[in-house]
């Protein structure tokens, strides 16, 4: 069977998001927790769970409400007009117009907020 159609992640596949991601986490434990984070801790943060609400809960060292509102305040910061947008990583755009202009159909698939995605 010829493949015809090839599927990629968003988030640090094509695009790089972990430092956008990451400033406003460190926003977020300042604001919310008190916390002060390095970019470095903030990373590791965001791969000790593969969910939001796991990732807040971890950082919190608990559940609840305070997650909803860490939540909340991370995808005001995170999602704010104003912020840089996140940029391909190196050679992807070309990448991908070669393999569309080669007939493969390219789909995207993330597991973020559709207005992540959008904007």
């Amino acid at each position: 069977m010829a493949v015809r159609a090839l599927v990629f992640d968003f988030d640090d596949t094509l695009v790089d998001t972990l430092s956008g991601r990451a400033d406003a986490l460190c926003e977020t434990a300042r604001h919310v927790l008190g916390l002060e984070l390095t970019v470095d801790e903030a990373a590791g943060v965001f791969r000790s769970d593969s969910n939001s609400e796991g990732q807040m809960a971890a950082l919190a060292g608990t559940t609840g409400p305070i997650v909803e509102l860490m939540l909340r305040f991370f995808r005001e910061r995170y999602y704010r007009p104003e912020r840089k947008p996140p940029r391909l990583f190196p050679g992807i755009g070309p990448a991908l117009s070669s393999l569309r202009a080669s007939g493969f159909r390219l789909a995207l698939v993330t597991s973020r907020h559709r207005f992540g995605v959008d904007n």
